[in-house]
């Protein structure tokens, strides 16, 4: 009983409703956007990455490390009419072959997007340290695309 009034008395300071498991799990929260990409000719959707991603995306940049950058661009650039990706994993390959240049125009979305970049450093092109792909890092963290 008592719990029950502090938990009211919480939601009334927060003014937040609270939400279901359901809701939850039914969430489009991963938000996307379109960035021109001049090299390409037109323009790209990139959504953020899910959690399951950069877990993967993490875990590469530890271990695994060949074409971490690449398979970002797979799992997260989509074509504009389904919302789908727009590469298979296995068009990796192929996407370390194209300019650094648009994936670091892309990279820049995707981290904001992914909540891997704070506000203040937007336009900057300072993703944090740590979760930049490119990042100089004493472990050297920084993937190649071989």
């Amino acid at each position: 009983m008592v719990r029950r009034a502090h938990d009211q008395a919480h939601r009334r300071r927060h003014e937040g409703v609270v939400i279901t498991r359901e809701q939850i799990l039914s969430l489009d929260d991963l938000g996307s956007e379109l960035v021109e990409v001049p090299q390409w000719g037109g323009v790209v959707r990139v959504r953020g990455m899910t959690l399951g991603e950069q877990d993967r995306f993490e875990l590469a940049l530890r271990e695994d490390k060949a074409l971490v950058r690449a398979r970002v661009l797979t799992w997260c650039v989509l074509d504009a009419d389904t919302g789908r990706p727009l590469f298979l994993e296995s068009d990796a390959p192929a996407l370390a072959q194209r300019s650094a240049a648009v994936f670091l125009r892309l990279w820049e979305a995707i981290a904001r997007l992914s909540g891997l970049v704070d506000e203040a450093s937007l336009g900057k092109g300072s993703p944090r340290a740590a979760d930049s792909p490119s990042a100089s890092r004493s472990d050297s963290a920084a993937p190649s695309e071989s």
